[in-house]
């Protein structure tokens, strides 16, 4: 829950800032071609949507550390 409100903060500002800007089709773009590679690539995806700590654990876990 908390996690959908920040982002749907961000975006009403990103929104904001590209009809202000007059580039909010630009940045739609780009938003839509970074979905596209998260989606492509699940360790981003992981590291993008996982808490820090856990990705940290799991990713030294990985390494033998």
């Amino acid at each position: 829950m908390i996690r959908q409100s920040i982002a749907r903060s961000y975006a009403k500002g990103l929104f904001a800032a590209g009809v202000h800007q007059g580039k909010y089709e630009d940045y739609l773009r780009q938003v839509k071609e970074i979905l596209e590679i998260v989606n492509e690539r699940p360790k981003i995806r992981r590291a993008l949507t996982l808490p820090f700590s856990r990705w940290t654990r799991e990713r030294n876990c990985s390494r033998g550390l």
